[in-house]
């Protein structure tokens, strides 16, 4: 196996950063509609991962709960 070198991997925030700038490109040229289409759709995603997260978050605060509810005095006797 060959070692790899990292200047040849590019960092993934600098990939993103390339693609972001493409896209505006694009978009750029692209009619009105097209534009505000792939807008809502970013919007839509944003808002589906923000819901999932605050769904995952609800969760793991719900099941922290549970597990603190078991009194600790139980553990010593």
């Amino acid at each position: 196996m060959y070692p790899i070198n990292k200047r040849e991997i590019p960092a993934t925030p600098k990939i993103y950063d390339i693609l972001e700038a493409l896209a505006a490109r694009h978009l750029a040229r692209c009619s009105p509609s097209v534009f505000f289409k792939v807008l809502a759709t970013r919007e839509k995603n944003l808002t589906t991962a923000r819901a999932r997260k605050n769904k995952h978050t609800a969760r793991m605060l719900e099941n922290t709960r549970k597990d603190h509810s078991i009194p600790l005095l139980s553990f010593f006797i």
